[in-house]
């Protein structure tokens, strides 16, 4: 039964491409998290302000509640509504499809732009396949300086 390996604390996953560990913050769908520094077996929203910064593990496909299991997505694609999107990543319609996505400086969003600025955290989440489907492909890259 190798499909029941149990990773980060949470439940077996329900494929190969995601697993649910506990949420430590409240948070949607869409939301780009990363492994708890505080507790293992957690995940929290993932983002780059003001010198934090949290490599991102995957993409949250359901609703996080403190306390609760959330499923995340840590590779390969997610398909979520339009409107879930916008909430994540601030624009209008959906992803843009073609375009990476970075972890904005506000924690849990995304953005399309590439940071360019002194001290800036280049950490790609993943590129956009269509207005609603998403390549999940977590990576850290750099710091500018």
């Amino acid at each position: 039964m190798a499909d029941m390996i149990t990773v980060g604390g949470g439940h077996p996953p329900g494929t190969p491409n995601t697993y649910s560990p506990i949420a430590a913050a409240n948070f949607p769908p869409g939301t780009p998290v990363a492994a708890s520094i505080t507790v293992s077996g957690e995940v929290e929203r993932a983002g780059t302000s003001g010198g934090d910064f949290s490599c991102p593990t995957g993409i949250a496909v359901t609703t996080g509640v403190i306390g609760h299991h959330v499923l995340v997505q840590y590779a390969g694609p997610i398909s979520l509504t339009t409107a879930e999107w916008d909430a994540i990543t601030g624009q209008s319609g959906g992803l843009t499809p073609g375009i990476f996505y970075y972890l904005s400086t506000e924690f849990g969003t995304m953005t399309d732009t590439l940071p360019v600025g002194f001290g800036d955290i280049v950490a790609p989440v993943g590129i956009a396949l269509s207005s609603t489907d998403f390549l999940v492909r977590p990576t850290f890259r750099e710091v500018i300086v």
